[in-house]
């Protein structure tokens, strides 16, 4: 298989499936069949992470007894969050029966790839290629994290891998990768929205419900997502929501004019990851966003289509049906996952680091 598919055909996934296999993020399944293999080893390596992970957790040296009230009460909200969000990854691709999910997933997408005409298509272009971008991303975020523990190592005069251990670097990078691999399945499912709404534009009377038929398997494939990250989307974004509170909280503590020259690589390495994450994140959003308008913009053409083919009113029942296969991408039911999405965590982030600010204030007083 060629590492140059466009992501028009769902196996161009395959490597990336496997890559994630080794941290667990994905089921140790058979790509091409999604079938089980080493379920066993699986198990025992999900174990051995999870208790480590414990171990970390319950390890407290790190934990500065020179932090304000609400700066300990940030890092224990983000430590659980994020704690929550990798173990339930590992949990859910370990001991959980996602694989039927991902079968029916990859099966549908397949499906639509055969019918689309887009079954071996390659990409061209360096600059689009989708591993190429993909380890470009993956070797910023891992120098961000260096840069990140080699600063605070040196503050602290302690060892670069003491550093690593007290990090949340791991934690870090499995978030990051979550963040990644629902980018890439919401890329597949727009462009596949994309190719339908083209090929709609061309069809024939005979094949217009054939069109409605492929909407539907895209509408289900969008549950499928909720049903897989509902819970991931739901913990990322309050974690990136509580993470960046923590970052002002921090900045704003230590952050005085006499002190900022000397204390920049501070400010740096404390945003740094985080912003990696939250570009990452708002990449995410915004495909999204994308998707849900491609799901509405085929409902659009079918009423344009039976405005210019009158013989095609009869099928009215065809355009409320394709209605309701518009799927909408959301936490876990609590919310839809659409642009507005980032301005309400903004708007959360600053209502928090007032309410910090002023408490860190009053703490100071007394």
């Amino acid at each position: 298989m060629s590492l140059n598919l466009s992501v028009r055909d769902i196996n161009f996934i395959k490597y990336l499936w496997r890559y994630y296999n080794f941290f667990l993020i994905t089921p140790w399944h058979d790509f091409d069949n999604i079938v089980p293999c080493n379920s066993s080893i699986c198990k025992i390596f999900a174990t051995l992470l999870i208790f480590i992970k414990v171990y970390w957790v319950s390890d407290a040296t790190f934990l500065d007894k020179h932090l304000l009230f609400t700066q300990k009460v940030n890092y224990c909200i983000t430590t659980v969050t994020i704690t929550t969000l990798n173990l339930l990854t590992v949990v859910k691709s370990s001991f959980l029966a996602d694989g039927n999910k991902w079968r029916t997933l990859f099966n549908n997408l397949r499906y639509l790839d055969l019918n689309l005409h887009n079954k071996g298509k390659t990409e061209g272009s360096i600059w689009k290629n989708f591993y190429f971008t993909f380890v470009l991303r993956q070797l910023f975020f891992i120098m961000s994290v260096v840069y990140q523990i080699h600063v605070w190592t040196s503050k602290e005069k302690i060892s670069f891998l003491r550093g690593f251990w007290l990090s949340p670097a791991v934690d870090m990078f499995y978030e990051f990768q979550i963040i990644e691999l629902m980018t890439s399945v919401v890329k597949s499912l727009e462009s596949r929205y994309a190719d339908l709404n083209e090929n709609f534009l061309q069809c024939q009377d005979e094949k217009f419900e054939s069109f409605v038929y492929y909407h539907r398997i895209l509408g289900e494939t969008v549950d499928l997502f909720n049903s897989l990250f509902g819970y991931q989307t739901l913990l990322i974004t309050f974690h990136i929501g509580s993470q960046l509170v923590v970052c002002l909280n921090f900045s704003f503590g230590f952050l005085t004019p006499s002190s900022f020259t000397l204390q920049l690589d501070l400010l740096i390495s404390n945003f740094w990851v985080v912003l990696v994450i939250i570009v990452s994140f708002v990449r995410m959003v915004i495909l999204v966003d994308s998707t849900v308008q491609q799901a509405e913009r085929f409902l659009d053409l079918l009423y344009k289509m039976q405005m210019v083919f009158p013989q095609l009113r009869k099928n009215c029942f065809l355009t409320k049906f394709s209605k309701h296969n518009i799927r909408k991408f959301t936490a876990a039911g609590y919310f839809q996952m659409r642009k507005g999405i980032i301005f309400s965590v903004m708007a959360n982030v600053a209502t928090y680091f007032i309410i910090a600010v002023q408490l860190n204030e009053s703490q100071k007083t007394t």
